[in-house]
């Protein structure tokens, strides 16, 4: 199992270093939290990723800020872009999954 968690994480950095994931430190950053709750086997609510990975206040209220949604969905087209191109040989890959925040 520790070998799939640092294959995971090995994979995410690869894909971070590519470029694919844009000059926002933030898509990097959801990606790393993503992974690293795939790792402990959770998954994590909107409100704790807007804390954690954004630096909101616990007081976040995701009905009234979408932030976590769209950084979610452009995450998701940034992954899904990077396998069609660049990562179209990847033997293994990542995806977000559609309404979830699990990878």
């Amino acid at each position: 199992m520790q070998a799939d968690v640092e294959s995971l994480r090995e994979h995410a950095q690869k894909v971070a270093t590519s470029g694919a994931l844009g000059r926002s430190r933030s898509y990097t950053r959801l990606l790393d939290f993503l992974v690293d709750c795939a790792a402990s086997g959770r998954t994590p609510k909107e409100v704790e990723i807007a804390v954690e990975v954004f630096g909101k206040g616990a007081d976040f209220d995701p009905s009234q800020d979408s932030m976590v949604r769209v950084y979610a969905h452009n995450l998701r087209q940034k992954l899904e872009h990077y396998y069609a191109t660049e990562g179209r040989s990847e033997a293994q890959q990542l995806a977000l999954a559609r309404g979830e925040y699990r990878v």
